[in-house]
């Protein structure tokens, strides 16, 4: 009876190992030229990457001391967070990719964004590469800062089937252009 039994949980256990689907490896695409990876996070199976400047941060990443950008100006202050709205049929994000990428940064909304990264990307094995991204780097802004330029691109273009970007976006002080795609280095 005991040989009985333990034969049973080994064939039970056997059968449960081979019905377990082999993992979805997602492979992040190659770093943009120019960009060097400064953060990497997985999100469930998904990867979150950060990527900044080569020019502010060395080949490894780190920042560069010394490197900085000069204050806005009052007259770029004055003018900055209309988030003017421009939509384009390039580098067209996945939606399911542009809403899990905002629920990231909602999730992490408090995080400061270090000086020089110039964007925040989302690879995900079945929804594909998304991409917020940005034309300068943000000194003193936090992830919260990104959401409200990205809400509008996500409805304004996204969901109609397009990739976007609002000029005029305050980034924690920084007046820059907000890109939302499935590029990480081409916001301009």
């Amino acid at each position: 009876m005991f040989f009985q039994k333990t034969a049973l949980l080994a064939f039970l256990a056997s059968s449960l190992v081979a019905a377990v689907p082999a993992p979805i490896e997602v492979k992040l695409p190659a770093t943009p030229e120019g960009l060097v990876i400064i953060d990497q996070r997985y999100v469930g199976k998904d990867i979150l990457v950060t990527y900044g400047d080569v020019d502010l941060h060395g080949a490894d990443g780190q920042k560069l001391k010394g490197r900085s950008l000069p204050p806005m100006s009052e007259l770029e202050k004055r003018q900055c967070g209309s988030n003017d709205l421009f939509c384009s049929r390039s580098y067209i994000p996945n939606d399911i990719c542009v809403r899990q990428l905002q629920s990231d940064i909602n999730l992490t909304y408090r995080d400061t964004i270090p000086e020089a990264p110039r964007s925040i990307c989302r690879t995900s094995s079945n929804n594909g590469f998304c991409c917020v991204s940005w034309a300068h780097p943000a000194r003193g802004a936090v992830r919260n800062n990104l959401l409200a330029a990205m809400s509008k691109t996500y409805y304004g273009c996204v969901k109609n089937g397009q990739s976007g970007l609002t000029r005029n976006t305050n980034l924690g002080g920084t007046c820059t252009t907000q890109c939302l795609s499935s590029n990480a280095n081409t916001c301009r």
